[in-house]
């Protein structure tokens, strides 16, 4: 793997493969999103990543609830 493609995957340069936690991009499914901060990010032209860690939903930010996504 490259320097690009491990900083867009992981974050890093040197990303520990052991937990299988890569990057995913969101934007698309945020595009109509009414959270503000994602709503300046895509539209500056950036995009929203994320990586999912499973079985933790009930500790996600309020401002980033379940209810809340699309």
């Amino acid at each position: 793997m490259n320097y690009t493609e491990a900083m867009d995957r992981y974050g890093c340069d040197r990303p520990d493969l052991r937990f299988d936690m890569a990057f995913e991009d969101v934007t698309d499914l945020l595009g109509n999103t009414g959270y503000g901060v994602f709503r300046q990010v895509i539209g500056a032209g950036g995009s929203i990543k994320g990586f999912c860690v499973k079985d933790r939903a009930e500790a996600l930010s309020k401002n980033c609830s379940r209810t809340s996504m699309p």
